[in-house]
């Protein structure tokens, strides 16, 4: 039988359900003040609105520890372009591994940080 190699950029443009059918999950956890919460960012993705994925990428961002920021970062790095991170987190990666937020995200991370 062939075998067919596409990116993920490409199968996500062809079919999100089939991209999300493939993704694996990601699962980080939160703490914030007495408050602990646990997502799949692959559901999340998957299943959420743009507001809500951008407010648990920014809550994990703020309050998870970097163990837990660096796993997200490697988990966007590898299953998603650039254009998939801007289009479903408000986020880009860059090649040093640092977060460039956008204006949506960048909001929602300094909503956070005057609430602490």
């Amino acid at each position: 039988m062939k075998e067919f190699t596409l990116s993920a950029d490409k199968i996500y443009t062809i079919s999100k359900r089939a991209f999300f059918t493939l993704l694996p999950n990601c699962e980080a956890s939160v703490v914030r003040d007495c408050s602990q919460w646990h997502f799949n960012l692959g559901s999340i993705a998957k299943d959420g609105e743009k507001k809500q994925r951008i407010e648990i990428i920014a809550l994990i961002i703020v309050s998870s520890p970097e163990e837990q920021v660096k796993k997200v970062k490697e988990w966007l790095t590898n299953y998603f372009s650039l254009k998939m991170q801007k289009d479903l987190f408000d986020l880009e990666i860059n090649d040093f591994s640092e977060i460039i937020p956008g204006r949506r995200l960048e909001r929602a991370i300094n909503r956070l940080n005057r609430k602490r």
